[in-house]
Order: structure tokens, then C-alpha cells, then sequence
């Protein structure tokens, strides 16, 4: 039996110092959030997308607005970079990946070839998705900055032997942030309702109507696990979208808003994640750089260098 972070609750000495320390913290979280300071903290960030407002395209402005709207939005990797094969690319890359996959101590249901501290390449197809400018216009003009990568995953789900108790993100949660951040996921095998779909709340993100159901804790410094059962007694089922694709289906998400996925009883789900935020998130850079990086990115564009900048 795996211990299931999103439902520890810790000893009794720590449960007492987390209810003291919580006030302080969400203090904080409200303190950094507030737009004096906010603006302070965002200040380049905020300075470079004025100064280079993307002119989006028909499908850039389609699914920013259906972000907007609902939290979600999607396409495909043959919509998004029409003419390019890039498909083909990211499937060989990942499975260089695969080579050595590492089971995650939190997540068992999970394998990643490409986790949390890896060392960036942006000659690798997948790295090259995350910080396109067509993927980065979308996600800045979202969040009204330039963003911030703060990291890049790309795992595979192992089969789940007992379906009636799904743990940690298999379960409704919302992620931590302060204003909000966007993810963009690519499915690279087929998903459908038994290979643990990505799902999602519709509206339920840091923009949309049902923001307060079952909210973040500590004003977005901490997620939410709501309790089993609780967002179906809240939610309408009207508002949940199963995401099922064939590979190549690429997901923008505000993952403040409620989701879950995983959960694969028979076929494995394989999925590539970026996840970007503004630069004054609590939250930093989780991969390291080699040695020649300022050289290697020398030529992308401003807002790909500023995605990744080592600073």
C-alpha cells in the first residue's frame, strides 16, 4: 500500500505547527499577490509583453479565447505547427527518453524520462515545443506576461491495479499559484477512457465562475485535494471534460482549475507537460542548465530566451 500524498495529514506535532504556521503563510501569499507588489515582482515581464504584443492567428486566438472562457482549450500538434511533421520529432525524441524511466516517489502510478532537475536541451524536439513562440504568444497573452518554464515532464502512466482508490493527482486537486499559470500538455500515445484521460472542471480556473468551489488554500500558495466525492456534490457532471485524443493532441490548461487524470486501467498514457508561470510565482525553475546555454540560445527569439533565461 503506497502512502498517498495528496491525503497525508502528518503527526500530530505537525499538524499543530502547520495550523500556526498557516496564517503567516497565507498572509504572505495575499501580501505577494496584491498588485503593488505584484507588479513590482512582474515588472520585466510585464514591461517585454507590452512591448511585444503577439499578433495571434486565427487558431492562437480560438484557443486563447476558449482558455478564457473555460479554463481549457485544444488542438493538435499538426494544427499548431501546420507543415512540420513535428509529430514525428517529438515521438522519436521521447522515446530516447524512455531509455532510462525513473519510478517517482510520490506518484507510483507514474514512470518520467524527463522530470523535475533534468538539464534542458532546446535541441530536443520536446524542449523545442515548449518554448516555440506559437506555444509561448498563447500562454503569455493568458497570463498578460511574458512567462516563465518552469519545468517540463514527460511520463508514462503504469497500470492501475485498484481503480476504486485513486491517489495523489488521479484525484480532484488544484494546483498551487498565486495568479494563476498555464500548462500545456501533448498526448504522445492514444488516450482514451481507460488509458487515464486528462479531466478537467470547466470554468473552474483562477478566471472562470466556479474560481471559489473548493478554492486553493492559502490564497494559491497551496493547492486543494478536496475530500472523495466532494466536487460531483458540488459540480455539475455538465461541467466535467474527459479529455480522450490520438497522439499529437496538445491541452492548454489553468490547472488552478480543478482536474485529475491518470488513472489507466488497461493502456498506459503517455503525455509530455510544460508548465509556465509569471516570473513573481513563489515557484521557480525546477531543471538545470549546461555549461554553453547562454550560447546555444543566443539566437532564439526574445520571447523563447526569456522563457528559459538561467537567472
Amino acid at each position: 500500500m503506497h502512502d498517498d500524498y495528496s491525503k497525508r495529514k502528518g503527526s500530530h506535532l505537525s499538524q499543530v505547527l502547520a495550523n500556526i504556521r498557516s496564517p503567516l503563510l497565507s498572509l504572505y501569499a495575499l501580501i505577494r499577490k496584491s498588485p503593488p507588489v505584484w507588479n513590482i515582482l512582474n515588472k520585466t515581464g510585464k514591461s517585454l509583453y507590452k512591448k511585444n504584443q503577439p499578433n495571434l492567428d486565427d487558431l492562437q486566438q480560438s484557443i486563447l479565447d476558449k482558455l478564457i472562457l473555460n479554463g481549457i482549450a485544444f488542438t493538435n500538434l499538426d494544427e499548431l505547427f501546420p507543415g512540420q511533421d513535428i509529430l514525428s520529432d517529438i515521438l522519436r525524441a521521447a522515446e530516447k527518453e524512455k531509455v532510462n524511466p525513473e519510478l517517482s516517489k510520490d506518484k507510483p502510478f507514474l514512470d518520467y524520462s524527463l522530470g523535475r532537475g533534468s538539464e534542458i536541451d532546446v535541441s530536443n524536439p520536446l524542449i523545442r515545443a515548449s518554448i516555440s513562440p506559437r506555444v509561448l504568444q498563447i500562454v503569455n497573452s493568458y497570463l498578460n506576461h511574458f512567462s516563465k518554464l518552469i519545468y517540463f515532464e514527460l511520463a508514462q502512466t503504469n497500470l492501475t491495479v485498484d481503480a476504486v482508490n485513486p491517489m495523489g493527482s488521479q484525484r480532484w486537486h488544484r494546483d498551487p499559484s498565486l495568479n494563476g499559470l498555464c500548462k500545456m500538455f501533448i498526448y504522445l500515445s492514444d488516450v482514451d477512457l481507460n488509458s487515464g484521460p486528462f479531466t478537467y472542471v470547466n470554468e473552474s480556473h483562477s478566471k472562470g465562475k466556479l474560481k471559489r468551489v473548493l478554492p486553493q488554500k492559502q490564497f494559491g500558495r497551496h493547492g486543494c485535494y478536496p475530500p472523495d466525492g466532494a466536487v460531483e456534490k458540488l459540480v455539475s457532471e455538465e461541467k466535467f471534460k474527459v479529455c480522450k485524443g490520438k497522439k499529437g493532441t496538445v491541452i492548454f490548461c489553468d490547472t488552478t482549475g480543478l482536474h485529475k487524470g491518470g488513472l489507466s486501467l488497461n493502456k498506459s498514457r503517455i503525455m509530455y507537460t510544460s508548465t509556465y508561470m509569471p516570473e513573481g510565482e513563489i515557484f521557480k525553475k525546477n531543471y538545470t542548465y549546461p555549461l554553453d546555454f547562454s550560447k546555444k540560445i543566443a539566437t532564439h527569439d526574445i520571447v523563447s530566451r526569456y522563457a528559459i533565461a538561467d537567472v
